[in-house]
């Protein structure tokens, strides 16, 4: 009998085994690269918010990661609410350890466009400002994505064909491409298939009007589609974080991050500026409208800017500064008073140095 009752679990494991696939209960999975979890809280509220720029309802876009790690992941946080908390967003299958980078928000703030690179791999892709929504491929490869609504009210994203490079000299004989890829403004469905913009790599966006892209790095440049041509800005000095104007007049200006040395800009003194010690709006006949010193507009303690990038309000720019170069804090920057507004409260949320703030302001823009 003590055989007997040995005998039967054994069967009835060796059945329970070969009835599963390949007669083994063990499948190995594929590891997938967890996002870091949002920390709880972190942010001012609305309302203190409210008293720097007159309103609350704001949205601010940002990825993060936790220290140390590169596969940042793209939040949201939305300071009309009570307790403003940031909200994580989903990644593309399969692309769970790519860096997502460089959130910006449709000009009704309903969808967000953004990429995700590993090495020279990119990607750019939109999706509903939903922590549940889907992101939906725009490109592969594509980078630095941007929204543009034109006069008949169709909603496009632009976006480059390559990511990180940008020689000094642009030629029209690049091989690489800046696009518009037609996106429903409900959903960001793709609308037919993509059209050629120029045969450059454009990593800026392009102003309200649709008149001018702008980029940055190796070299800076303003693409004036009036006349085909072409504007150097700050020739011969690497330039970081290209923004073009959200204005609807003042259309013809772009926002960088200086690289240290003297500064080639019409207006502007020769003398050497320390690396990320200054944000520049120029326009496209290379001459100074403003400069902002992160020691003026913060404090002398304060050793860098970092991802500055113009709100949807032309009057606001939103941007990354430390102390140490570890830590960062996101500063929602007012422009024509050059006061600057802290967004974290620092001893309970800080964000790594990639971490590409965007404020969009409901309504806010011009």
């Amino acid at each position: 009998m003590k055989k007997l009752l040995l005998f039967i679990p054994a069967v009835a494991l060796c059945q329970l085994l070969v009835s599963c696939d390949n007669g083994w209960l063990y499948k190995p999975t594929q590891f997938i690269v967890p996002a870091p979890p949002p920390p709880k809280r972190g942010f001012i509220s609305g309302d203190s918010l409210a008293k720097f720029c007159g309103l609350k309802d704001v949205i601010l876009l940002y990825n993060w990661s936790i220290q140390g790690e590169m596969t940042p992941t793209l939040y949201y946080v939305n300071f009309s609410d009570s307790n403003p908390t940031p909200i994580q967003m989903k990644k593309p299958v399969g692309r769970e350890d790519w860096y997502a980078n460089s959130p910006m928000p449709s000009p009704d703030g309903k969808l967000v466009a953004y990429y995700v690179f590993q090495g020279a791999q990119c990607e750019a892709y939109v999706q509903q400002l939903d922590p549940a929504a889907v992101p939906i491929l725009v490109a592969s490869p594509g980078s630095d994505p941007h929204f543009y609504k034109d006069p008949q009210g169709n909603l496009w994203v632009t976006y480059a064909n390559i990511t990180g490079i940008l020689t000094g000299s642009l030629t029209s004989d690049s091989s690489y491409v800046t696009y518009k890829q037609q996106v429903n403004a409900i959903n960001g469905q793709k609308i037919g298939l993509p059209d050629t913009l120029v045969h450059l790599p454009f990593y800026g966006g392009i102003s309200k009007d649709g008149r001018y892209l702008c980029t940055g790095y190796a070299g800076a440049y303003i693409y004036d589609f009036s006349d085909s041509s072409l504007h150097a800005i700050n020739s011969g000095v690497q330039t970081c974080n290209p923004s073009i104007s959200t204005d609807s007049i003042l259309t013809d200006r772009m926002m960088f991050l200086n690289f240290p040395g003297p500064q080639n800009i019409n207006n502007f003194p020769t003398t050497s500026v320390g690396e990320h010690k200054m944000v520049f709006i120029v326009d496209k006949s290379n001459s100074l409208v403003n400069a902002f010193n992160v020691n003026t507009v913060l404090d002398a303690s304060v050793v860098e800017w970092q991802c500055p990038e113009w709100s949807n309000n032309p009057d606001y720019f939103a941007a990354l500064a430390s102390q140490d170069q570890v830590n960062y804090d996101i500063y929602l920057v007012q422009i024509s008073t050059g006061k600057a507004f802290r967004l974290n409260i620092p001893k309970e949320f800080q964000v790594n140095w990639s971490s590409t703030p965007y404020v969009f302001f409901a309504g806010g823009a011009s």
